[in-house]
């Protein structure tokens, strides 16, 4: 049966791998690009020019425009990437959640004239692109010159703008993001900052929530944030033109593209080419994809019709009929145990409405906003769950079940629920740093190793209380830096468990489905029911452990290949006795005293918790023993070992694990780092 788990586990991540994602990254355009005017296929992975646009031959960078040696005042140039890009599907009603990031310069050239004109944009737009050669200026080639046209375009941009045309536009530089208009939607000024300027910008959509966020990074300031929603599906087609365009009128200004990545959750579906051995391969690969897909579906249907038959049907996690009025828990909330149940209104006011000013952020099954509740004279986060979710009514439900029954320093605060008007509201205690997610990778700051200990050492702790420090214990199923929340002292506090579930100690959870985040999901957790236990929040510890030291985010399409995958990467060099080339080289760079032994003991322990094989891994308990100095780290092979899929065994918090007798090759790595 290990096997057999094995296997199709594999063949789990081949299908997914090779069917679900589209993305590219290209570091510059040196080898990669075609000249659209002439020939640009779409089978191949090439960003095509059109216009103006041209390569600077020695960086790799597209000039956009102006073309450095015509210097034309008056200029529009595109690229795109060669093939269509998936953004949903009617027949499926899928929705792609993506991020592009691309980097750029803007350079005047005529240095007798400070004004500048017209600015640069990323834009989506329905595939094939209608181009608009003679759209220059302001209209950013989206929308025609001349005014008296009734065309009507669909395209979604992000600007960058660096010229004030009155009739549209708020200020002479700003970012803005555009619906169907060359009039933002939703902006920010950036004063002169964007001029003569080089930076980089990262672009989200979560479909769920239909968020479109965008972070500018310019050199020397802080990041600049916007958001807004956009309906894909409404505003845009199933399949997409992506790409930049930059234009001028009357003015010089230089547009350039540095680097570009793009990753989608979505397969790109690019039209079927001509010609007869095209066809037969194409028709050889769907062929073969479907037997591999059937053969994957007979599996699964196998293997869950026989876990059934031996266990029965599970305890909570199929399409039960769960609803908030069934959640008994008024009575004991009202006799002033636990949180406070809040009414409507008030939370209301406390929001003012739920004004876009107080929105805090977006979740997965709603939006979180910042308010205020007079009565106690107290800042609070206002958690708003869509109610027409079922799944998030379920979250709803475990969350105040959940962490209502818990209390721990370092787990969030829940302070009071709402279910009235078709409403689900949670509140919880103001967490004036916000979530580690966001300070590592959207607003990219550095942290000092102290800090970033401290992290790890609280994290740790509260699971540790999940584990073993409560009557029944708790696993939160969806570790990870978005949810680990930071308080004004940057003390982690755990948050968010609408996914957690309650086992008897000594057992595993019986679930029919998977739960949690990619990328930080452990093995197990993809094969069938009766496999999650506490291994499995130690595994997302360790790649939250590694993420924290290294800097970097768990899977980065961005980075090179052999890199995409951190885990992996971390261990590969770990076997190659190259740790300390995987520090966050912010570390070394601002922290010449750094404490490298702590940082390369941290990591260890980082790798040992995302063994491959849940029973090699460390109890939380043990976890924190190694960061007090209480206990050694094991050898761990230098190769990464292969899932096994075997029954999880209950480990009891008095058990030898003799680690203090193993010789470790660790050791001599941490001895290397000093």
């Amino acid at each position: 049966m290990a096997v057999f788990y094995a296997l199709l586990f594999q063949i789990l991540s081949f299908v997914v791998l090779a069917t679900s994602q589209t993305s590219f990254n290209f570091i510059n355009f040196r080898d990669n690009w075609r000249n659209g005017e002439e020939t640009c296929p779409e089978d191949g992975r090439w960003v095509c020019l059109y216009k103006d646009a041209v390569i600077d031959g020695e960086n790799g960078e597209i000039i956009l425009t102006p073309n450095s040696t015509i210097k034309k005042a008056t200029s529009q140039g595109r690229a795109t990437y060669s093939q269509p890009v998936q953004l949903f599907k009617t027949s499926t009603n899928e929705i792609a959640n993506f991020t592009t990031e691309f980097s750029f310069a803007i350079e005047d050239l005529n240095s007798s004239d400070p004004s500048s004109a017209d600015g640069l944009v990323f834009f989506m737009s329905p595939f094939p692109f209608k181009a608009l050669t003679d759209s220059t200026g302001g209209h950013f080639g989206l929308i025609p010159d001349k005014h008296e046209s009734n065309e009507s375009r669909k395209f979604v941009a992000v600007e960058l703008d660096t010229y004030y045309n009155r009739y549209w536009d708020p200020s002479s530089f700003h970012l803005g993001i555009d619906v169907n208009a060359i009039e933002s939607k939703v902006y920010q000024n950036l004063s002169e900052i964007l001029q003569n300027s080089t930076g980089k910008v990262i672009i989200d959509y979560n479909a769920n929530s239909s968020n479109l966020s965008v972070t500018l990074f310019l050199a020397s300031n802080p990041p600049v944030h916007i958001s807004s929603r956009v309906d894909v599906k409404l505003n845009l087609s199933e399949k997409v033109t992506v790409g930049f365009i930059a234009t001028t009128y009357n003015q010089i200004q230089s547009h350039k593209v540095r680097s570009w990545s793009f990753s989608s959750t979505l397969e790109l579906g690019p039209p079927v080419p001509d010609g007869g051995k095209d066809k037969k391969l194409i028709v050889g690969l769907v062929v073969g994809l479907g037997a591999l897909a059937f053969l994957v579906g007979f599996l699964i249907c196998f293997f869950v019709i026989k876990r059934r038959k031996e266990d029965g049907d599970g305890d909570g996690d199929g399409d039960g009929d769960d609803s908030v009025t069934d959640v008994d828990l008024d009575g004991e909330f009202e006799h002033g145990r636990g949180p406070k149940r809040f009414s409507y209104n008030q939370l209301v006011s406390a929001t003012h409405n739920f004004h876009k000013t107080k929105k805090l952020g977006e979740g997965g099954f709603g939006s979180v906003y910042k308010g205020y509740l007079r009565d106690l004279n107290l800042n609070v986060a206002i958690k708003r769950i869509s109610s027409h979710s079922k799944q998030g009514k379920k979250e709803y439900i475990a969350e105040v079940k959940i962490i209502s029954e818990l209390r721990h320093k370092n787990l969030v605060s829940l302070i009071g629920w709402c279910h009235q008007a078709s409403e689900l509201l949670l509140v919880y205690e103001l967490m004036e740093n916000g979530d580690l997610h966001s300070h590592l990778f959207i607003h990219n700051q550095s942290f000092p190793w102290s800090v970033r200990f401290k992290i790890v050492q609280g994290l740790a702790l509260a699971l540790d209380y999940l584990h073993k420090g409560w009557k029944q214990c708790v696993i939160h199923r969806d570790v990870k830096c978005s949810n680990v929340m930071l308080d004004k002292d940057f003390n982690p506090k755990l948050g968010d468990f609408g996914l957690a579930r309650f086992s008897e100690h000594g057992s595993n959870l019986q679930t029919t489905m998977m739960a949690g985040t990619m990328g930080y999901m452990a093995p197990e957790s993809f094969i069938g029911k009766g496999n999650i236990g506490k291994e499995s929040d130690v595994y997302s510890f360790g790649v939250v452990v590694l993420e924290i030291a290294c800097g970097r985010k768990c899977v980065d399409h961005t980075m090179d290949e052999d890199k995409v995958k951190l885990v992996e990467w971390v261990w590969e060099m770990y076997g190659e006795g190259r740790m300390l080339e995987v520090f966050d080289r912010r570390l070394m760079e601002e922290e010449a005293d750094v404490d490298k032994k702590e940082i390369m003991r941290v990591m260890l322990l980082g790798l040992w918790c995302v063994h491959p094989d849940r029973l090699q891994r460390p109890t939380i308990s043990q976890s924190v023993a190694v960061l007090n100095l209480n206990a050694s780290l094991p050898n761990l092979p230098p190769q990464m070992p292969v899932p096994s899929f075997t029954p999880s065994i209950s480990v009891t918090s008095d058990s030898s694990y003799l680690l203090s007798s193993l010789a470790t090759s660790s050791e001599t790595l941490m001895h290397n780092a000093r």
